[in-house]
């Protein structure tokens, strides 16, 4: 759900032309759409959804619940993340969601060096969705925090996803989705996160010793 991709289909951002080389960057994602198309295509959109679940049923995913990209999550070596870092060669202001998607879309094609593998899923890592599927429609999560705290085997207090009915290692709330980061929190600290103001880099530097970066990521 980025405005990009109603604009850029995959393929007009970048271009290979050296092999073993970085691929050359050929627009800004910010960029107007090219001569004569409009800013909101939906058959622009339709070519990057086509396109995700169509790898999503080449990978023999078991559910195509989440076929997309998210690039707000990335797990790998350092050295992999480094090459997908120089390979998108993003500018701050771009959008990384379209730049890492057509990344992967020239992946698919065979061109450049990296490979990507997507959490199906979502067993590794969990995105909360906070538009809902009436600004968001492509994804199955409702518009509230889609998570259930829970007493584990060994003594810990986990987060079930009660989407996807598992565990996951890492919970995604996005930089908009307060209500769930906040209750999720709660669930950690109780009153003693708030009572004391616990402010939001304390807590994404670990202050409960589960919060880790800068993105809002919890670690369960």
């Amino acid at each position: 759900c980025v405005a990009p991709m109603w604009r850029h289909p995959p393929g007009s951002l970048m271009k290979f032309s050296v092999p073993g080389a970085p691929p050359t960057r050929m627009r800004h994602t910010g960029d107007p759409p090219p001569v004569g198309g409009r800013y909101w295509d939906r058959s622009v959109l339709k070519q990057w959804t086509d396109f995700f679940v169509g790898q999503a049923r080449a990978a023999n995913a078991t559910t195509e619940q989440f076929p997309y990209l998210n690039a707000g999550q990335i797990i790998g070596n350092a050295q992999s993340i480094a090459k997908v870092l120089d390979h998108v060669s993003f500018d701050i202001t771009e959008d990384d969601q379209v730049l890492f998607s057509e990344a992967m879309w020239h992946a698919s094609k065979g061109q450049g060096e990296l490979s990507f593998v997507l959490d199906y899923e979502q067993q590794l890592v969990s995105s909360a969705g906070w538009r809902g599927p009436e600004l968001c429609p492509f994804s199955p999560r409702p518009q509230h925090c889609t998570y259930r705290s829970e007493p584990w085997r060994d003594g810990r207090r986990v987060f079930r996803d009660l989407v996807t009915d598992s565990v996951p290692a890492v919970i995604h709330t996005q930089n908009k989705f307060w209500t769930c980061y906040n209750s999720l929190v709660s669930g950690l600290l109780g009153k003693r996160g708030f009572m004391h103001k616990v402010s939001h880099s304390q807590l994404t530097t670990g202050t409960a010793a589960t919060f880790t970066g800068g993105y809002h990521m919890l670690n369960a």
